[in-house]
């Protein structure tokens, strides 16, 4: 087997000079430059002091490089997914409350990539340090009373798989990823007009409870709103 021998880090122009006694010596990369993949793939080299030398036994596609060439290890940029949140109103009106949603990335093999990140309306969060080629698995724990309508990558949508994480394939190109995550606040409007039976006058004053059809209990989170015509306009909010 191979036993560490020395470490090494490139200088400013990229390149580092590997010296040892003569022998067989295998090269990895243990930590890349910030901002890029680190190399996985394994070299061997044999330094001989000038010697020719005839190897054997080394498995087939090992890597072998002749000493007298440079070894060029070549890094790929990391790359990131950007995910802005959008929450819309009941029938199109613009949301203005402050509900937080939570955004969690998962690799292939299903585990966690980072940190949860919380969004609210309008805000954006970013993973990076991601693998070009990777295929990544996003999760979002939607705020109570709303509803994820849709999941766009880069302007695509994507449908949620059993377990409702939604996949994105990073490019081989090294792009970015932008994900827009939609989500509707749920909730229900009825208007009434309290009158007068016989006139049909517009009443004012009156005096209303929201209760659930089952069981009879106060619906939760349920108001309503009147105006001096002797409308009553009621907000339920709905479970998604």
């Amino acid at each position: 087997g191979f036993t560490v021998k020395d470490s090494y880090t490139t200088g400013q122009d990229g390149t580092v000079t590997v010296t040892g006694d003569p022998g067989l010596y295998r090269i990895e990369e243990t930590t890349a430059p910030g901002g890029y993949q680190k190399d996985e793939a394994v070299r061997y080299v044999v330094l001989t002091g000038g010697l020719d030398v005839t190897v054997t036994g080394l498995p087939k596609d090992t890597g072998f490089i002749n000493p007298a060439e440079n070894i060029v290890v070549a890094n790929r940029k990391t790359v990131s997914i950007t995910v802005t949140k959008t929450v819309e109103g009941y029938a199109g009106e613009t949301y203005t409350g402050s509900a937080s949603f939570t955004f969690t990335l998962f690799d292939q093999e299903g585990d966690q990539v980072g940190s949860a990140q919380p969004a609210r309306n309008g805000e954006t969060v970013t993973f990076s340090g991601l693998t070009q080629g990777a295929t990544y698995r996003l999760a979002e724990a939607p705020a109570s009373g709303f509803a994820l309508e849709s999941v766009t990558a880069d302007g695509t949508a994507v449908t949620p798989d059993g377990s409702g994480r939604y996949s994105i394939i990073m490019p081989e190109t090294g792009a970015n990823v932008t994900v827009s995550a939609v989500n509707r606040l749920l909730e229900a409007r009825v208007t009434i007009l309290k009158a007068d039976s016989d006139t049909l006058e517009p009443l004012t004053g009156a005096t209303f409870e929201v209760v659930r059809k089952e069981d009879g209990a106060p619906a939760a989170g349920a108001s309503y709103t009147s105006n001096d015509d002797g409308e009553y306009t009621f907000t339920i909010p709905l479970s998604g």
